[in-house]
């Protein structure tokens, strides 16, 4: 559950990094 409620911080944060990619991938990467 923890996960879905981090899932729009990590949107945001996505939207203002300027390597979002990469960045998500690696988020994805610590959550899972």
């Amino acid at each position: 559950m923890k996960t879905l409620l981090m899932i729009p911080l990590v949107r945001d944060t996505i939207k203002r990094s300027p390597s979002g990619e990469w960045s998500m991938t690696i988020t994805l990467g610590l959550m899972w």
